[in-house]
């Protein structure tokens, strides 16, 4: 694999695409193409690179392995690509909390940054292929929802919270 293989198989992950497929159908080329950019060491025409970079979130430079820091706040923007992709959605920050709202439930909840930066490091490091980062990010859904819910109890009604402590994440005895 290339360098700017590697580079582009980071991005698209960071960038919160399950799959390389999902990356090829949204540049609006074939997935054997793509596949080649990312494994076999083609290079794109400069359109390409120039379309690629912007749906990724980054820079020509970045993408071709020029720029040697990444953004502090790209673990954002991964979350809020993972989240949308998972019907939630961030509606307000702070140094220290996001505030994450359900549109299916109605429901908004305020989560600690720590909580989806710890979440997001683990993909990062642990994603060895997009099943494994797909999975991670469900999870990180999963956590949201679990969390969201369970400081919204008094809110829910009782069916709600029956289903909530079927599945193991509350107790009200």
């Amino acid at each position: 694999m290339s360098a700017f293989g590697e580079n582009l198989r980071k991005y698209r992950i960071q960038a919160g695409y399950r799959s390389a497929k999902a990356f090829a159908e949204d540049l609006g080329i074939s997935i054997t193409q793509y596949r080649n950019y990312e494994t076999k060491g083609s290079e794109p025409k400069f359109n390409m690179l120039i379309k690629m970079a912007d749906k990724l979130g980054i820079t020509v430079d970045t993408l071709l392995g020029h720029a040697k820091t990444v953004s502090k706040d790209d673990w954002l923007l991964t979350i809020q690509k993972a989240l949308k992709d998972r019907d939630l959605e961030i509606v307000n920050q702070s140094d220290t909390d996001i505030m994450i709202r359900i549109p299916t439930l109605n429901l908004t909840a305020s989560l600690p940054k720590n909580i989806l930066e710890n979440i997001l490091q683990t993909a990062r490091e642990h994603a060895v292929d997009d099943q494994i980062y797909n999975d991670i990010l469900k999870e990180l859904k999963d956590t949201i929802l679990a969390y969201a819910l369970t400081t919204k109890m008094e809110a829910l009604p009782p069916k709600a919270k029956k289903t909530l402590e079927k599945f193991g994440y509350v107790n009200s005895k």
